[in-house]
């Protein structure tokens, strides 16, 4: 008997050892994303997630669901303020927040160079959406470029000149349903309509509409290239489009400070890649739209970007500031150095 209950204490021990000594397995966060596995967005987030797990020893995993796996990214993005996904990588839509139009509002930048900047972390745009963010109960980390837009045209139509500011152009473009985006295309002499995202591709073919300015070039490539014979570069007015890496207030406050700053520098870290890969693809993806597809690429002048930028300021920013006030908009000249 008592050599019976050394053994069973004994055992005791080793499987006491062994449970103790066992590594916690991770704890898995879902992170939504509405593009595939190879966009370039979607990669810098997987480096991302990458770099989390392996500096928290693998107690972080970030799992990424692209493709609208989740859903729709407006109701990611509920979920994500709800608590019930952890992450997202996010366009932020007005329907959530009037405020977020100002990432739509046209010429907030006139170079690649500028746009850079206004995306970077000390950037007026950056502490702007943080609080826009806070305000709907998520923790906001950045941006990441997801694209500059500019107008692709329909084959078949005619534009004598895209850059003439209030000249009728006699072509109907499709804009997202934001009043300083549709201010500077009705300015330009456009006529403007909104359709559904689904609906593009047909409404070009059936002359519903004539051109879109809601696709970037890998998108409009993809969905739209049969359809296409043009493409307006609007310099001087572009849309500078993010995407936004938020994470849920409640699985934020799950994480010690010390996880907190690897998350956000691991997000730093990889700016500057994503960058390079989202402008290449613009710049790629041109040339596919020139070469393979033989769509004309309309490129303004130096006084042409002028003219159309003071087009955006004069007509795009007041509709803006009923949203956003004028405030952000001196913070953001300043910053970027504009007069």
């Amino acid at each position: 008997m008592k050599k019976f209950s050394t053994s069973i204490i004994a055992l005791a021990i080793v499987t006491g050892v062994i449970a103790f000594g066992k590594t916690a397995e991770a704890a898995k966060y879902r992170l939504a994303s509405m593009y595939a596995t190879d966009n370039y967005v979607v990669r810098a987030l997987t480096r991302v997630a990458d770099r989390v797990r392996e500096q928290t020893k693998g107690e972080v995993d970030i799992v990424i669901y692209p493709s609208d796996q989740l859903g729709n990214y407006e109701n990611c993005y509920q979920e994500v303020m709800r608590g019930t996904i952890d992450m997202i990588g996010n366009y932020p839509s007005s329907r959530f927040n009037k405020k977020f139009e100002l990432v739509s509002v046209p010429g907030l930048t006139v170079s690649d160079e500028q746009a850079k900047k206004l995306l970077s972390k000390g950037s007026p745009m950056h502490k702007f959406l943080e609080k826009c963010y806070d305000e709907n109960g998520v923790v906001y980390i950045g941006s990441y470029l997801d694209a500059i837009m500019y107008c692709n045209i329909g084959k078949g139509r005619n534009i004598r000149d895209p850059f003439a500011v209030g000249d009728k152009k006699g072509l109907t473009v499709r804009v997202v349903p934001v009043a300083a985006w549709r201010a500077f295309y009705t300015r330009m002499g456009y006529s403007v309509a909104t359709i559904p995202w689904a609906e593009i591709f047909s409404s070009i073919q059936t002359g519903i509409i004539d051109a879109d300015t809601g696709m970037n070039t890998e998108q409009a490539v993809a969905s739209l290239g049969e359809v296409l014979g043009a493409h307006v570069r609007y310099l001087g007015a572009s849309v500078v489009v993010v995407n936004d890496f938020c994470i849920s207030k409640k699985t934020w406050s799950k994480f010690n400070d010390k996880t907190k700053q690897i998350i956000i520098d691991a997000f730093e870290a990889e700016r500057e890649g994503e960058w390079k890969d989202a402008v290449g693809a613009y710049y790629r993806d041109l040339e596919t739209m020139k070469t393979k597809l033989g769509m004309k690429i309309y490129t303004p002048t130096a006084e042409q970007v002028k003219s159309n930028h003071e087009v955006a300021v004069k007509y795009c920013w007041p509709e803006a500031e009923k949203v956003v006030g004028k405030e952000i908009f001196k913070e953001i000249n300043a910053f970027l150095g504009n007069k």
